[in-house]
């Protein structure tokens, strides 16, 4: 919004491409005349996963995409699902890999079961246990692999790269007693590691 960004950084943003990287020098002036220019550096990134689709593996939950990058899980009841983590790159990207103790900016949605049981599981179709596509959602931001994030996402994300979108099928003991079995659809948006 202009009145965090400043009219003239905002209406640069407005027609900002992915991938453009922005330098915003904001001297002193007026009441803070005499205190230090804030310099600010914005890469603009896609807000959704951009990159080779993958197959989905039969029996799993098929993902489509609305017009907006957000995805739709569609569920059926009749197939179990996995007992185990099971993770499926839908769309491969060619950004930075995720490795242990990177820093990651992802979009995300969730969908649960009430029951996580291996017999039996009933879905609450289209009940959203979570998401951060709405546009007053920021997107998730955490370290991956060292204990911060959800344990799927921590063993699920390593080796995923920038621009894809991972499916991940998480057992209840992964996840969130009582929530039975998740299926996340994760876009990973920017990866960052730090200089060894």
């Amino acid at each position: 919004a202009p009145e965090f960004l400043g009219n003239d950084l905002y209406n640069i943003l407005l027609t900002a491409r992915v991938g453009t990287r922005i330098l915003s020098i904001a001297p002193s002036l007026g009441e803070f005349t005499g205190e230090p220019a804030i310099v600010i550096v914005i890469d603009v990134l896609s807000n959704k996963a951009t990159g080779e689709k993958v197959p989905v593996s039969p029996g799993l939950p098929q993902v489509t995409s609305q017009s907006t990058g957000e995805p739709d899980i569609a569920l059926d009841p009749s197939k179990p699902l996995p007992v185990e983590l099971k993770i499926s790159t839908l769309i491969r990207g060619d950004g930075i890999q995720v490795k242990k103790g990177s820093y990651i900016v992802a979009k995300f949605k969730a969908v649960y079961t009430t029951d996580g049981s291996a017999g039996g599981k009933s879905w609450k179709a289209g009940d959203i246990q979570q998401s951060s596509w709405p546009p007053q959602q920021a997107p998730f931001r955490d370290q991956i692999g060292v204990g911060k994030a959800l344990k799927a996402w921590d063993e699920g994300l390593i080796d995923q790269t920038a621009g894809s979108r991972v499916m991940l099928i998480v057992p209840e003991a992964w996840g969130y007693p009582g929530e039975g079995t998740l299926v996340y659809v994760i876009d990973i948006l920017a990866v960052f590691n730090e200089a060894p």
